[in-house]
């Protein structure tokens, strides 16, 4: 026997029809009656509700106490997960009632040699090295987003991330020459092209240092996440042997 219907939306343009039992979501073409696809959720869930945005983007579904999924329409995805906090009474697509739907960047640094990686100064930062850039919610309209590759020595930056400065001479947490690049994201991630001439300054101190990529640097998009969108790689600054003085 079935599971017992507990909600059913369809969406403003009549295009779906969405119907949720204890544990499964069922989505419907509402003009052919034909299931077109379908969630299922773990034995301890329990769903409580479902609706779809003003604009039928996006479908809500939500659990009896613990989170809200958010779903694209246009591929049946999960996009987002909303924590509640106390029980499901009901839900709409306002700010004020599920959140204030904002995109959420984030920066994704990945080295292809073991870290922490062994950098002289003048040393090129290019090689080796795949930085992307993240939405959350790849549904929302095109932004773009700057991305400020950055030389710190400590593992920590400011919260909202600010645009970084570049420096002739090594300064902490100065812009890398040739680090700043405006991206155009769409689709959920994108791969920056990174350029040549980033190098590690020549009066480098030797130690231990990480290249950051900041996500919306300058914090020109507000976001639902503001404290995800710097990444980084540990690195080492050793001087050649015929830079260190003779005694």
């Amino acid at each position: 026997m079935g599971e017992p219907t507990v909600d059913i939306a369809i969406d403003p343009k009549g295009r779906w029809a969405a119907i949720v039992s204890d544990h499964k979501v069922e989505i419907f073409d509402a003009k052919l009656l034909r299931l077109v696809t379908q969630f299922y959720f773990p034995a301890e869930t329990h769903l409580k509700g479902v609706t779809f945005s003003d604009h039928g983007g996006w479908l809500a579904v939500a659990e009896h106490q613990d989170n809200i999924h958010i779903y694209a329409t246009s591929s049946w995805k999960e996009i987002k997960t909303l924590p509640i906090t106390g029980h499901y009474w009901g839900m709409e697509f306002k700010p004020v009632v599920i959140a204030p739907v904002k995109p959420d960047y984030s920066a994704v640094i990945v080295s292809m040699m073991r870290s922490p990686m062994n950098m002289y100064p003048g040393s090129e930062i290019k090689k080796g090295l795949v930085v992307s850039l993240k939405q959350a919610m790849p549904d929302l309209t095109k932004e773009t987003v700057t991305v400020d590759l950055v030389l710190r020595s400590k593992k920590t930056y400011p919260v909202p991330a600010p645009l970084a400065y570049p420096s002739e001479k090594y300064k902490d947490g100065m812009l890398l020459n040739n680090g700043r690049y405006e991206v155009d994201i769409t689709g959920g991630m994108v791969n920056l092209k990174l350029k040549s001439g980033m190098v590690i300054p020549r009066d480098t101190p030797e130690g231990t240092y990480y290249v950051m990529a900041v996500a919306d640097a300058g914090n020109k998009h507000p976001e639902s996440n503001e404290r995800n969108n710097v990444a980084y790689l540990e690195i080492k600054v050793k001087k050649r042997l015929d830079d260190r003085p003779v005694n």
